[in-house]
């Protein structure tokens, strides 16, 4: 009897085992195609140049940018005193820093070739907390002055350029 169940269960145990071993070997054949296969994004960067001496104490700058319809993240800078969380920069030393954010999406980066500019919008809060909103279009590698009020007599440069990463 019991030579008998062995050699009832030996035949299912070996096509379980050859099942599974298909199961395996398909996965490892997936997770290698997934792996090879690369995402291209569509990367903004900007260089922002703040001469010395330029920026109004107590000021606080949000910079928000799109291309093509698509918005980019925004990012912060105010002077040392000025109230708030974001990048702080000393107005007697003026600074130079980088900006980057990038989108995932196929279309965007096949039609972002042909766009030659894009929108920034510049919100400012002065000392007094008046806000001032301008927008601009900037075009590929050009700098684009930005003027931190209506005498424009104070400023900063941003030179936006892209590219096209794969990861």
């Amino acid at each position: 009897m019991k030579i008998l169940s062995l050699f009832i269960l030996l035949p299912l145990l070996s096509m379980t085992n050859v099942e599974s071993g298909l199961k395996l070997s398909s996965a490892q054949r997936y997770e290698i195609q997934e792996s090879e296969q690369l995402s291209q994004y569509f990367q903004l960067e900007m260089l922002i140049d703040i001469p010395a001496n330029s920026m109004p104490k107590k000021s606080f700058v949000t910079v928000s940018s799109g291309v093509g319809g698509y918005a980019f993240k925004s990012f912060s800078f105010q002077d040392i005193k000025a109230f708030g969380n974001a990048m702080s920069i000393a107005v007697d030393a003026g600074a130079k820093f980088h900006y980057a954010d990038k989108i995932l999406d196929e279309s965007f980066t096949e039609n972002a070739v042909n766009m030659t500019s894009g929108n920034l919008s510049i919100e400012i809060i002065n000392k007094k907390g008046k806000t001032f909103v301008s927008n601009y279009v900037f075009k590929w590698g050009v700098a684009t002055r930005i003027y931190f009020d209506e005498k424009e007599s104070s400023y900063f440069t941003i030179t936006p350029t892209y590219s096209l990463v794969e990861e």
